[in-house]
């Protein structure tokens, strides 16, 4: 895993609740895994929570924040009315090989099932991390574009990225 991932990762698996998430896993105490998901509709899905800008600088460093800034806000993608879209969704290195990415991955389409007038859960994978991708596809989601990163993504090593959705009819 890059060192830009491990620190997305890392924030967002850290018990300290640095970032706001959507839905964290907990296994025997210790956070194994977490999603964020995303809706065009009007509502916004979770509530707002106070981030404190500081302690994340603290504990990560100013200049690794602002290298993982640029790096979600390129990711960042316009979500259509009708679909749920996985944001983020990490799994703990040491929890890996378990479930517990499938059992994330069922929470959101149940979540997206239960939302009125979404039809299709997608998400974006890396196209050099097989292993996340090879998951998506055996859970039901198929590519539909693939996307090059440009200037900024090869700077950060994203070269090409895969839209992929999974359709909820």
């Amino acid at each position: 895993m890059s060192q830009k991932a491990g620190l997305i990762e890392e924030a967002y698996l850290s018990n300290e609740n640095l970032w706001p998430v959507h839905d964290v896993m907990v296994v025997d105490g210790q956070v194994v895994g977490v999603i964020k998901l995303k809706s065009g509709q009007d509502k916004p899905i979770e509530e707002s929570r106070d981030i404190s800008y500081w302690k994340i600088f603290k504990k990560y460093g100013f200049f690794r924040v602002l290298m993982t800034g640029v790096i979600l806000m390129f990711l960042d993608s316009k979500v259509s009315k009708s679909e749920l879209y996985v944001d983020y969704i990490a799994v703990s290195s040491k929890a890996r090989g378990k479930g517990y990415g499938s059992k994330l991955l069922d929470y959101g389409e149940a979540f997206a099932r239960q939302m009125n007038g979404i039809d299709k859960y997608t998400l974006h994978v890396i196209e050099i991390n097989s292993k996340a991708r090879a998951l998506y596809e055996r859970y039901g989601f198929v590519v539909v574009s693939t996307r090059r990163g440009g200037l900024i993504g090869s700077l950060m090593g994203i070269n090409r990225y895969h839209h992929m959705e999974k359709e909820l009819n």
